[in-house]
């Protein structure tokens, strides 16, 4: 009879904890698990940490990365590592990390094999997992650069755009890696009416300007293009490069002060802006009419879309309302002008 009353009682107490909502004790909040740690589980995790990234490596040769992996709360398991989606001429190694404690370290070695093409911003993707399931992965991207062994490696825009009948010029530069001979740049599957010159050419230093221009014929659309060096008769490297041939670019020009008052011994500031169409190249000003006993200081040619012109009235000129003719002119474009009307006294 007295064990009748006893499962009635446990009975009891599991319907009351259901009807309140009260919590049953849990078991194995804290465990000890000598493979992989002790305390709560909840509190298990790692990190893991790259010595470097970002870097660059030669064809034919590894680069040595030493992974960290900090185990906190607790947690001091074993940890597996993946290595996914490298380059197909890439070989990514790790070395085990079933080592348990704290804080460990591996070796991950990416071995580029060579010859290779150089390549900027490659990358695969690493990812930790421990044994314990109790305990979430970790992942890492992992970003380099190829170049060659010996050999350059190409820096130029990744977009370009240019008006028909326009020209624009863009800064080209090469990192050389045990390579000292001059390397000749061309202009790779450029569409019909687009050429380059490059000067220098060939490149003796690091620096050469290339002169990009689409003449009057070139149909408007992007093409997917190639700035390409060439080192003697076995290896050609080549930057791509996507070009958008626009319609025929033009500027205006405009001031916001006109007639510009400019009294004895001062200096007064006129601007002039440059309103752009199909064209970001460099813009000439050139400034005419200035009468005697009045000088100008500005910066020809220009980038970007503002002018400033300090006319400068040294007092010994005859006063008077003065018309100054200011234009603006650009490869391939139409020259513009406007009259800006001073007032000397």
């Amino acid at each position: 009879m007295m064990r009748h009353l006893h499962v009635l009682r446990l009975a009891s107490v599991a319907i009351a904890c259901v009807t309140l909502g009260c919590q049953l004790p849990v078991g194995e909040a804290a465990k000890t698990d000598p493979a992989n740690g002790t305390g709560s589980v909840k509190n298990w995790a790692f990190t893991i940490s790259p010595s470097h990234n970002n870097f660059t490596v030669q064809a034919g040769t590894t680069d040595t990365m030493v992974l960290t992996i900090t185990r906190v709360g607790g947690f001091t398991g074993p940890v597996n590592l993946e290595i996914m989606n490298p380059d197909g001429g890439v070989t990514v190694t790790s070395e085990p990390v079933t080592t348990t404690g704290a804080i460990t370290t591996t070796n991950v070695l990416t071995k580029v094999n060579g010859p290779h093409l150089p390549l900027a911003d490659v990358g695969y993707g690493i990812h930790a997992a421990p044994v314990s399931t109790d305990v979430e992965g970790q992942s890492l991207d992992v970003k380099y650069s190829i170049v060659r062994k010996t050999g350059t490696f190409i820096n130029a825009p990744a977009t370009l755009s240019v008006g028909r009948g326009q020209s624009i010029s863009q800064r080209i530069t090469i990192t050389r890696t045990s390579y000292d001979l001059p390397v000749p740049f061309t202009l790779f599957n450029a569409p019909q009416g687009v050429t380059a010159t490059f000067s220098p050419n060939p490149v003796t230093d690091t620096v050469t300007q290339m002169t990009l221009t689409a003449d009057a014929s070139a149909v408007e659309g992007t093409y997917s293009i190639g700035v390409r060096d060439n080192e003697g008769t076995t290896f050609q490297g080549t930057a791509p490069v996507t070009l958008t041939v626009t319609a025929p670019g033009s500027i205006a020009i405009s001031t916001p002060i006109n007639p510009l008052a400019v009294p004895k011994n001062t200096t007064v500031p006129a601007g002039i802006i440059i309103t752009r169409t199909n064209y970001t190249g460099p813009v000439t000003i050139t400034v005419s009419g200035v009468p005697d006993g009045v000088t100008t200081a500005f910066t020809s040619p220009v980038s970007g879309n503002n002018v400033p012109i300090n006319f400068i009235n040294s007092g010994s000129g005859t006063p008077g309302a003065y018309p100054i003719l200011i234009t603006a002119s650009g490869p391939g474009l139409t020259s513009v002008s406007l009259t800006l009307t001073i007032n000397v006294s």
